[in-house]
Formats: C-alpha cells, structure tokens, sequence
C-alpha cells in the first residue's frame, strides 16, 4: 500500500445482520494483497433476520465460520458496549436521559435499542471476544471514565492488544453546551493520559449527527492528535452516520483538509447507516465500499 492510508468497516452499517460485513469485506479483500487487507470493527450484538435481540449473537465461532465462507476478514477491533452495567443503563434512560440531560426522544430510543442489542461491559463479553481473536478494544469515554473510577480497567481490557477512546456518549444531547461536553476531545485524551491506554479515536461521524463544525478541534489539538490519535470514524455530512457520496463536498474538503492535520498512520474507519447501507443490494455494497476505500486510501 506504499504510503496510503489504511480503511477500515465498522460493523454499524450491518448492524442487524453482521455476516453480511463478511460478506462484502471478504470479495474485496479476495482482490488485495495480504497487507492490505480491510480490516474490521466489530459491535458485540444480538441479531436474527435483521431484529434486534433475536436468538443469534455475534460470537468468536460465527466469526470464524463467516471467515471460513467469505475469505480474509481482519478483526481489528471489538467495540465495547455503550453501558458500563445494567443499574448505570436503567438511571441514564429513566433518569439522566428525560430530566437531568435531555435527548431526542428519537435519538434515546435507536441508542436504547442499540444498548440493548449490545448488553453491557460489565458482563466481559465484548472483552473475552477481543482476547479470543486477538484483536483490540474501543470504548466511548465514559465507560473508560467509570472503569477508571471503580479501579476496574484491567478486566475490561482482559487479553485485548490495546484499548483506544472514543470522544463519544451513549445518545446524542440537546443542548449547546451538553454536545460540546459529551464530545470534547480533551475527555479522551486525559483518560489516555492517565491511564496509559494507547490512542484515541475521533468521531468525526458523531460531529456531523450533532451539527458540530469538527475543523476547530483538529486545529487547536493537533500536537495532541499527532501523539495519541489513531483513528477517524467517518461518515456523511447528511443525516445520522449518512452514507459516503461523491458529491458530499463538505466531507471531501474536511478530508483534504484533515490529511494535513495527521499522521500517517491515523486509520479512516466507515462507520455508515444500516437503513442506508440495506437499500443496496449485496453486489451494489461491494461496488460502493470497493469505490469509497479506494478514493480514502488517497
């Protein structure tokens, strides 16, 4: 791959049916050489048919399998569930979520859904799965930030390679001042700092959902971001986690833009729309994330 950039998939846009990431990643890796490879991050979920809590879980054994089917797909990472426990989850969506910091009532509904297609990290999951495959963790920072609090980091790390923190909550505020406390870069920067965990991640995906300008921060933080930054996740400008198009300009700016602001070993990683993705059929998801890493790479 020389000097591009590395493109990775997180499992959002298959969310309810993950075999399907396997899927279109393993076609287009069977056209890559082994060293360029696209890897994967992986939401620990519940599934069946395309429903949330059906009978299914993604697990170490169906990842094989899908392996086994659809050829090479690098598991990079298991991302951590958006809960530390079940008594935190119950008091910030009957609590903190209706009275003390508001959402949408849309918006607390799809993160309740997800949350509970996920469970919680205090069950370990997520954690032995990351140790089972090798592969690494990534957390939202407030879960870093209760982990920390209860002395509890080790065993959420388990035997992962590296845990990385994302500049993300649970479900998107409404205030001003509340969407800029819940994804202020600081927040993971600090606990990377003082945890001695390995990187952080942007969520410049989340910065679009909350109408946030995302130059600013890779202006103010970008000796920061040239230290401790190790990823983007990445979606459209238009929509929650819309998909990628060729005529999405003010994306494509951010990118020229951002490119000189990091690294090059800073990771792009898509994290996109499952309503979008599933308009598509399998053979135009190739085609589109085929096409899309190819222009990211650049």
């Amino acid at each position: 791959m020389g000097s591009e950039r590395r493109v990775e998939l997180t499992s959002s846009a298959w969310l309810f049916q993950p075999e399907g990431l396997f899927a279109v990643a393993g076609k287009i890796n069977k056209d890559r050489p082994i060293n360029e490879q696209i890897a994967v991050e992986l939401y620990p979920v519940h599934y069946f048919n395309g429903l949330p809590l059906g009978p299914g879980r993604i697990n170490e054994d169906k990842i094989r399998s899908w392996q086994r089917e659809y050829g090479s797909v690098p598991v990079e990472r298991i991302h951590l569930p958006f809960h530390y426990s079940l008594p935190l989850a119950f008091k910030n969506y009957f609590y903190t979520s209706v009275f003390k910091e508001p959402g949408s009532l849309k918006d607390r509904v799809i993160a309740s859904a997800v949350s509970a297609m996920t469970t919680t990290v205090q069950n370990r999951f997520a954690t032995r799965m990351a140790g089972n495959l090798e592969a690494g963790l990534n957390a939202h920072v407030n879960i870093i930030e209760e982990a920390g609090k209860r002395g509890s980091l080790a065993k959420i790390r388990g035997g992962a390679k590296y845990i990385w923190v994302e500049n993300d909550l649970d479900y998107p505020r409404k205030r001003p001042k509340q969407i800029e406390k819940e994804r202020d870069p600081r927040r993971p920067l600090e606990v990377v700092k003082k945890y001695g965990l390995e990187g952080v991640i942007m969520g410049v995906d989340h910065a679009y959902r909350a109408g946030v300008d995302p130059y600013r921060d890779f202006i103010d933080l970008e000796g920061e971001f040239k230290k401790h930054l190790r990823t983007l996740h990445l979606s459209g400008t238009k929509g929650d986690h819309g998909l990628i198009e060729k005529d999405d300009v003010d994306f494509w700016d951010f990118m020229n833009f951002v490119k000189g602001k990091i690294s090059e070993d800073v990771r792009f990683c898509l994290d996109l729309n499952p309503f979008e993705m599933g308009k598509k059929t399998r053979d135009e998801q190739i085609d589109y994330v085929r096409d899309l890493v190819k222009e990211l790479e650049k």
